[in-house]
């Protein structure tokens, strides 16, 4: 368990990501950097291809669940990319054992031609429905070498920190892991009637596109977490309100359609920018004060007694990595105590054993 613990911890920081990358200006569809992508091919160096893979699942899925795209086209050109460059990455990766001559660097660029290779197909059967699409392949894959490129310099740096590092940079809390290894149980029918209760609670929050009715289900289940847990209540508003207020930020200032409040040279913010900020916001502190209710009441160990403990793995580690945030606060809370961010030091302590 406590290795899924450390799966989904990196699965949770891809998934914060992806989804910020979501959020940033595009210079034109479907090229972005790829970072999410770092923590695929750490891991695929790290644990191997089979936990590589369900990492990386894991990341995608949780990050449509975040920014609001899961079953929509979008999260099915993402899980495409995925599905296609994954077993590129594998299989280059078993090919440089022959001293080919390349490396990392290679490998991610590599991913990222296949991955958007992958989205262009999906995009051809369900959005563009033709050939067309493909004309846009060369914007596309030169892009990839750039965004593969920057990647790989960076799963590089990571790699590297790991096999040189001799401490650990981040102060991990082991009350956070004692939470979900609890061995209480409660009675199926308990544990099978919250889990119900908290699929629907998940569906409102990735279903709904009102702002006003996302923030009332926010506010509506967090108050019910302060009423039960009232310790955790604060601990998870502390760890979440960084985040929220990176994701607010960047809604407001890069969604520059609809009608302007205010503006300042290229800054607009604009009535619409404002309501998708709620919107994202309001999603997020949703799933994550829901996740931390449910733990709040049925521990993991139930899951484990009513679907055995392999089946219920992929469900915890999906709480786990919803409640990203809350995990992250003690990394967050010790760099800016040391007035020192590294990068490269808080993603390569996230695989350190």
């Amino acid at each position: 368990m406590q290795s899924h613990i450390k799966y989904a911890r990196i699965s949770a920081a891809g998934a914060v990501v992806q989804s910020i990358e979501s959020l940033l200006p595009l210079p034109f569809p479907g090229i972005k950097p790829g970072f999410a992508n770092v923590f695929t091919l750490v891991s695929l160096i790290r644990f191997g291809k089979r936990d590589a893979f369900y990492i990386g699942l894991l990341r995608v899925i949780a990050g449509a669940i975040i920014i609001g795209t899961i079953f929509t086209p979008s999260f099915l050109m993402s899980l495409a990319g995925f599905l296609v460059s994954f077993p590129v990455s594998v299989f280059m990766l078993w090919l440089s054992r022959f001293n080919l001559g390349y490396g990392l660097v290679t490998i991610s660029v590599m991913s990222a031609i296949f991955h958007n290779i992958g989205q262009l197909f999906v995009a051809g059967i369900i959005i563009i429905r033709g050939p067309e699409i493909f004309q846009l392949a060369p914007l596309l894959m030169l892009s990839s070498c750039f965004g593969g490129l920057l990647t790989g310099i960076f799963s590089h740096l990571v790699l590297s920190d790991l096999k040189n590092g001799k401490y650990n940079y981040i102060k991990k809390d082991n009350n956070d892991d004692n939470l979900f290894l609890s061995q209480k149980k409660l009675p199926k029918v308990i544990t099978i009637l919250s889990l119900i209760i908290l699929l629907v609670i998940m569906c409102f929050f990735i279903i709904v596109k009102s702002a006003f009715l996302l923030a009332g289900g926010a506010l509506i289940i967090s108050f019910l977490l302060l009423v039960i847990n009232f310790k955790s209540f604060f601990k998870t508003l502390k760890g979440i309100s960084f985040l929220l207020s990176i994701f607010f930020i960047l809604s407001i200032l890069f969604y520059q359609y609809g009608t302007v409040i205010f503006s300042t040279g290229k800054i607009l913010i604009t009535k619409e920018g404002i309501f998708r900020g709620i919107l994202i916001v309001s999603r997020l502190a949703g799933l994550t004060f829901s996740g931390r209710l449910y733990l709040s009441v049925i521990p993991v160990a139930s899951l484990f007694d009513l679907f055995g403990k392999k089946n219920s793995v992929f469900i915890s580690d999906l709480f786990i990595v919803l409640n990203s945030a809350y995990f992250f606060r003690n990394e967050i809370k010790e760099n800016l105590k040391k007035r020192k961010i590294s990068l490269i030091k808080f993603v390569s302590d996230l695989f350190r054993d």
